[in-house]
């Protein structure tokens, strides 16, 4: 089992273990970006906290990380994934509650960049 920390903003260093080698699982990087006003908004009326608590319980994310997006609050949340029709139910939360804007691309562990080097050398190969 491989070990992922998942830092949650009022709790300890929490562990999230995942099974190597689940076939068809795919991970996703979902950035989002809480407008200004939005945000503001939630922060005044105390509800910012619990609604992205609450959301992160849905998502249950392999990591989380709430940085600054283009000068604005926001994060970026690796999730896992079977299949690109999961993502709707994954980033309307965000757009519904937060009035996020998303981008969700998908990335890679070290280990899934080593599994593609044989492919790299086959891609230079052929058209380097």
């Amino acid at each position: 089992m491989a070990s992922y920390a998942l830092v949650e903003s009022d709790r300890p260093l929490l562990t999230y273990e995942r099974e190597k080698g689940k076939v068809g699982l795919m991970r996703f990087m979902i950035t989002c970006r809480i407008p200004v006003e939005k945000g503001s908004e939630l922060v005044k009326t105390g509800t910012l906290g619990p609604t992205v608590q609450s959301i992160m319980e849905d998502l249950k994310p392999e990591a989380a990380y709430f940085v600054d997006v283009d000068g604005a609050r926001g994060a970026h949340i690796v999730v896992e994934m079977e299949e690109a029709s999961q993502i709707p139910p994954l980033v309307e939360p965000l757009m519904l509650a937060l009035g996020a804007e998303i981008e969700v691309h998908p990335v890679m562990v070290l280990e899934d960049l080593g599994k593609a080097s044989a492919e790299f050398e086959r891609v230079a190969q052929k058209y380097g």
